[in-house]
């Protein structure tokens, strides 16, 4: 036996003896045999010589290309392998399955290389591999490949590019189509991309939870998303079209609650859902879980009235149907209106506006239907509407148009010099007070102004001025950076102007349709007490506090300041008179509301939706009669 030292010398040489002989005519097959001895030994540079040697005495042969590829190969040379292995198998077939593993790991190996150049490139070179290997494991192996790539471009980030590299995740769910991790990263992908119905189609794939570990759990808000969306859709589809067979809706909320039980939002749709449908332990359930996991202090008292409380006050559904072409169709799509009712509460007029076009619609509460009283071009601003003695006065922009309040027939329109959003008309319709580096006093009929509050340095402006209902006063709240700085009231009359209300936060004040108080409400800026509703007294000067209750969002005060309109975790609408503790129940549903009180309180309008890009329904309350 030689030692290996010296076996190891000596193979070269041998293997260049046998080179040599089989240039003295020992033929192709002796110089296969030598090749394939050279590969055995891995002595590639005679792989190299004789492999070159037969490509150039036989190139219409395969047998010097596929040696010439295997050389390439294990030189790590991707792109030489590739061509030398294709033209082997080009020549003859049966190569494919000689080399075909070879030339698909090629391909592999250069798709890496190229991927971050060019990763549609890589994906094509994938593509070759798969159709050049007969290993049925390729497949898998490229989508782990492609999965390896996309969380390297994504380590340290927060999954959020996952949707840009969408076209990755396919190609991999092409090769390995039950792959957990492809299905999950392709669903969270389209969810990132806001398409939702896609998403839960990959997500649908996978166990109602995956393994433990087997995928990222930081990540499993995105399904608990997805299906939490799909459900709430189809709880306001089912809710719009009086359906009440929501077991579907409830399946899709236990799948999201299965990826993430701690998923406040969809904590929050079960236990109203639950609410609705009466099932009152499940809502107790339900709740419990939800106010575990929700920032907001919820009180277990208030929720057990919730459930105990039926709607006391009788709705009627008008016959209004909004114009679903006024839908805005910007990025988040939207349904925009105002309600205001003439001043002699006949009438309740619709303000509707999408990017284009406002209209404005009467109806009258007691007959059905409505009909179309003004078109118009949308100036880009949110329109206001407005009603004075015998007249409507639309806000449009720069532009006030007055109608009459009997036969709504255009009297007069007028542009503005300027646009504020808090621009008020005196109830006579000869004056307005608006706000433009203070607050002016102009009237309509000449150019006359007259500054009746100054903005300062320290305060940013004076703001929300209204008049009071003689016209002989306007109040306005001092706008602070840090916040509102209280309530003043002007006389017109007698120029004497007061600081009636000194609190921190100040927000809608409005007087009383008698004049006599102002109703308002705080936001609790720099304040103990939570925000809260208060009715200034004008005769007495002193300031009443009116409780709403916990967590009871406070809306608006009715005109005669008796009542006041809330809501509750934007589920329920209440009212509550202001010398009673317990508020009376008008609607139990989730969404939108928007509301507005007739001119002596007796009746309340709300405008609702399911959605914001939905038309909204409209309902009529009549707060002097009580079903209970």
């Amino acid at each position: 036996m030689l030692p290996a030292r010296l076996k190891g010398i000596l193979a070269p040489m041998v293997m260049l003896l046998l080179i040599a002989l089989s240039g003295c005519g020992g033929g192709l097959a002796s110089d296969v045999k030598v090749l394939e001895e050279a590969v055995a030994s891995q002595d590639w540079d005679t792989v190299s010589g004789l492999s070159k040697k037969m490509v150039q005495e036989h190139p219409e042969r395969p047998e010097g290309y596929y040696f010439q590829g295997v050389y390439y190969y294990h030189q790590k040379a991707w792109q030489q392998a590739i061509d030398n292995l294709k033209k082997a198998t080009e020549l003859a077939p049966a190569y494919a399955g000689k080399g075909g593993d070879m030339l698909a790991d090629s391909y592999i190996q250069l798709g890496i290389k190229l991927f971050d150049q060019d990763y549609q490139q890589s994906l094509e070179l994938f593509k070759n591999a798969s159709e050049a290997s007969r290993d049925k494991s390729t497949g898998r192996r490229i989508a782990g490949i492609i999965m390896d790539q996309v969380n390297k471009k994504t380590a340290g980030k927060n999954f959020y590019d996952l949707k840009d590299y969408l076209p990755l995740l396919q190609a991999a769910l092409q090769y390995d189509a039950a792959n957990e991790r492809v299905l999950f990263y392709t669903g969270v992908a389209y969810r990132l991309r806001n398409e939702n119905e896609e998403a839960i189609k990959y997500f649908d794939q996978l166990a109602p939870r995956p393994t433990p570990g087997s995928l990222p759990d930081r990540l499993f808000h995105f399904p608990s998303d997805a299906y939490f969306v799909a459900g709430r859709n189809m709880e306001y589809q089912f809710l719009q079209a009086g359906r009440n067979d929501f077991q579907p809706v409830i399946d899709l909320y236990r799948k999201s609650l299965a990826w993430n039980d701690k998923n406040d939002f969809t904590l929050q749709r079960m236990t109203w859902l639950m609410v609705t449908l009466d099932r009152k332990d499940e809502a107790r359930e339900y709740f419990r879980r939800w106010q575990a996991v929700t920032q907001m202090p919820l009180s277990t008292a208030e929720f057990e009235q919730v459930l105990a409380s039926r709607e006391s006050l009788p709705a009627k559904q008008l016959k209004i149907k909004p114009g679903k072409e006024l839908v805005r169709k910007n990025e988040r799509p939207q349904y925009d209106y105002e309600l205001v009712w003439t001043g002699d509460g006949r009438n309740l007029l619709l303000v509707e506006w999408d990017e284009k076009n406002i209209k404005i619609s009467r109806l009258n509460p007691e007959k059905e239907g409505h009909e179309t009283i003004y078109t118009g071009e949308w100036t880009g601003e949110r329109p206001a509407m407005q009603s004075i003695d015998g007249k409507i006065v639309l806000r449009n922009g720069k532009e006030l148009v007055f109608f009459d309040a009997n036969d709504f027939k255009v009297l007069r329109t007028m542009k503005l010099p300027v646009f504020d959003r808090w621009l008020e008309v005196s109830p006579d319709g000869s004056r307005m007070v608006y706000v433009q580096q203070g607050l002016w006093l102009a009237d309509l009929n000449n150019s006359r102004r007259l500054l009746l509050a100054e903005a300062d340095k320290e305060r940013l402006l004076p703001s929300q001025p209204q008049w009071s209902p003689a016209g002989d006063k306007v109040l306005y709240i001092d706008m602070y950076y840090e916040g509102s700085g209280g309530i003043w009231v002007i006389d017109l009359n007698s120029g004497e102007k007061k600081k009636i209300v000194d609190l921190d936060g100040c927000f809608g004040a409005r007087w009383t349709n008698d004049g006599q108080a102002i109703t308002f409400g705080t936001c609790g800026y720099g304040q103990e007490e939570p925000p809260a509703m208060y009715i200034y007294n004008l005769g007495t000067g002193n300031t009443r506090r009116i409780p709403s209750g916990q967590n009871y969002a406070a809306i608006s005060f009715s005109p005669d300041g008796q009542r006041l309109l809330l809501q509750w975790m934007e589920e329920t609408l209440w009212v509550k008179d202001i010398t009673e503790d317990t508020p009376r129940l008008i609607t139990k549903k989730p969404g939108f509301f928007r509301a507005c009180w007739s001119p002596d309180g007796r009746y309340l309008v709300y405008g609702h939706q399911f959605r914001r890009d939905l038309p909204p329904s409209f309902w009529l309350v009549d707060l002097a009669r009580d079903n209970n």
